[in-house]
């Protein structure tokens, strides 16, 4: 599905990093595979948007129960999960 949406939208994006992660420096940069971006350097996210998609790659959400979420990000996804119960 992804490959025939084309290319994320870069201001969608930087919404939703701005977001995520409040007060921390967002950097645009060109795009890249999809190994690189699921598991990123540590400190550093990497993400895309599309009309209804939202990806993000980041150790810090890498967990083994939504209930370890760091709780700013569990609180944003709280809409979410309540959609999928």
């Amino acid at each position: 599905m992804l490959r025939r949406v084309g290319a994320a939208d870069l201001d969608r994006t930087v919404t939703m990093m701005r977001r995520l992660y409040p007060g921390r420096e967002i950097e645009r940069c060109e795009g890249s595979n999809l190994g690189d971006g699921v598991y990123p350097p540590e400190g550093t996210a990497c993400a895309a948007s599309w009309p209804g998609v939202e990806v993000i790659g980041d150790q810090e959400v890498m967990i083994d129960a939504p209930s370890q979420l760091p709780e700013h990000l569990g609180a944003l996804s709280a809409p979410c999960s309540a959609a999928w119960s």
